[in-house]
Parts: structure tokens; sequence; C-alpha cells
């Protein structure tokens, strides 16, 4: 309907439309836009599951304006490859509401990615040479201590990239992003003292700073979302 056929225009829908779990063959940003818009008039949840990213305008403008949009994605990790379902769910139950499964969920992921990387860790530690002589291309002698800051360093990425990705679904990413940002030019800074005095050790110590940064703001970020103890969370998350 409109006035004269010109702007505004009043489109009447149905006044019962259900959900749909929509894949298209051809991922476009229009096609994505008509859908999520006419999910906007139906009871439950409307997903678009796209082979390959579009443009993103629509979903942003529905979450300024109030609407639950979410977003799940797959980690970078190798730890992350048996924790994807659970990413799923975690990003599903957090559009429904469902908080104590969304935390409950969210400590799953953190231990599974926290258990694996670290099972990893141990066979890294039974054939560390092999290891570190292919890892480096045999370029850096094998060195236990560079080891065990790369270790440190490779189990507390596993525990973030699993906050991270659910915080990533949700759009609560930013405070996340703003902190590595500044540790890692703090890192850089430091990087500059230390790499003169201990080589390649103090670059991987220094490394370290980030990835302990990231973590924090993302602990803080989901304790603040949840309204959980950040220490409680992070005891259970871990166990």
């Amino acid at each position: 309907d409109s006035t004269d056929g010109r702007p505004p225009i009043t489109v009447p829908g149905r006044a019962a439309l259900p959900p749909i779990d929509y894949a298209p063959d051809v991922p476009r940003a229009q096609v994505k836009s008509a859908v999520l818009l006419a999910g906007l008039h139906c009871e439950g949840v409307t997903r678009v599951n796209e082979p390959l990213a579009t443009r993103d305008h629509t979903e942003r403008a529905l979450a300024a304006f109030g609407v639950t949009v979410t977003y799940a994605r797959a980690a970078r990790t190798l730890a992350s490859v048996f924790s994807y379902s659970l990413q799923v769910e975690t990003t599903r139950a957090y559009a429904e509401r469902r908080i104590d499964i969304f935390i409950r969920l969210t400590e799953g992921l953190c231990q599974t990615n926290l258990w694996v990387s670290l099972a990893i860790l141990v066979g890294m530690a039974l054939f560390g040479p092999l290891i570190f002589a292919l890892w480096t291309h045999g370029k850096i002698a094998f060195d236990p201590v560079l080891c065990l800051l790369l270790g440190i360093g490779f189990l507390i990425g596993a525990y973030s990239d699993a906050l991270i990705s659910v915080l990533l679904g949700i759009n609560r990413i930013s405070a996340v992003a703003i902190a590595h940002l500044c540790a890692t030019i703090a890192a850089v800074l430091l990087a500059l003292l230390a790499v003169p005095a201990f080589g390649v050790v103090g670059m991987a110590a220094v490394l370290i700073i980030p990835e302990v940064a990231a973590t924090g703001a993302a602990i803080l970020v989901f304790c603040e979302l949840v309204s959980l103890p950040p220490r409680a969370f992070t005891a259970k998350s871990i166990h």
C-alpha cells in the first residue's frame, strides 16, 4: 500500500509466519536480508546458513534496533575441531535466552579446548625435539624453556579462543579486541627490549601478554553478560 504510488510504502504480511532454516546455494546479501526481515514476524528462530560470508549491514541494523542477531563461526585452533558442534549449540542457547544452558555450554567449550590442547602438548613433550625441528624447519635448536613458554601461550590461547568464539557469535567482542590490540602494542614494545637480551625465548615470553589480556577481557565480558563472579566461572571452566 502507498500514497499515490509513492513512499512511504506499507507491506502487509501474513499473521503467522513460520521460521525457516535457509541455506542458499549462492550466498547473496539481498536474499539473506529478505529472509531475516521476514523472520521478524516469525515465532521462533530464523537461521541463514551461508557457505560464504556476505555483507552484514542488515544484521548490524537489526542488532542496533534491539533484535537478537547471533553468528555461529568456527574457531581457528586445532582444538576447536572437537568443539565446533558445542559452539553452535552455545550460540543457539543465547539466542533463545536459555542462560543457564548458555553458561554450562560455554564452560564445556572452554574445558574441551583446554584439555584437548593439553593432550596435544603432552604429545609434543614426548616427541619434543622431533616436533620442534619440524616446527622451526630446523632453524632453531630445541630449547625446553622455549617449548614451555610456547606451550603456556598455546594453552591460554586455546582457552581464550573458546570464550572469544562465543562472544564473537553474539556480537560482544569489541572490548576483547581493544584489550588484545593494546596488549599486542605493549608486547611489541617490550620485545624490542627482551629480544636483544634473551633472544627467541624473550620473544616467546612477551607474546604471552596479548593472550593473557584477551583471555582476561573475555572472562570479564562474559561474566558481566551472565552476572557471574569471574573467579567462580574461571574455576568451573578449567576443571
